[in-house]
């Protein structure tokens, strides 16, 4: 497995621009970069299924297979022991970036009437990033040197 390591000047991870109030004893997010080193031929259950003829199926396959032991430990992609999951790097970047307790990040908000015509009041989008073992060793290739990331046109070209 690689390891990305986003080293702050101060020399410590950086998996948010927050700063965490002192004294506080709560959840900290901690960044998941040990990207795999090649890659993983994993089973992907929703593509023996139609979209476009099964797309409820289709859909709930997907979210299942996202769910699978990451509800059990809250998302926390270190203690998640069905399925290997990692964080998009750099997100912790400006004042949008990752916040310190789930590692979110705070995406366009929708303005009234966006998302349904009862929808009264601006309402704001938070999200989080996370691939699996293929997106993984993609992140792996692209993010080998933190400060210098491989163009990710010449990694295509390369595994084709």
């Amino acid at each position: 497995m690689l390891s990305s390591s986003f080293v702050h000047a101060s020399g410590a991870l950086v998996s948010s621009c927050d700063k965490i109030p002192s004294g506080y004893r709560g959840k900290v997010f901690k960044i998941k970069t040990d990207y795999l080193a090649e890659t993983s031929n994993k089973e992907r259950p929703w593509e023996c299924i139609s979209f476009k003829e099964e797309p409820q199926k289709y859909a709930y396959t997907i979210l299942k297979y996202i769910y699978d032991g990451n509800i059990d430990c809250d998302f926390d992609l270190h203690c998640n022991k069905v399925a290997n999951w990692y964080h998009a790097p750099w997100m912790h970047y400006g004042i949008n970036g990752r916040e310190f307790v789930n590692g979110l990040t705070r995406e366009r908000s929708f303005k009234p009437g966006e998302l349904h015509n009862d929808q009264k009041s601006m309402l704001q989008n938070w999200a989080i990033s996370i691939v699996n073992e293929q997106g993984s060793y993609t992140y792996g290739q692209v993010w080998k040197d933190i400060n210098n990331p491989e163009n990710l046109f010449k990694i295509f070209v390369r595994t084709c």
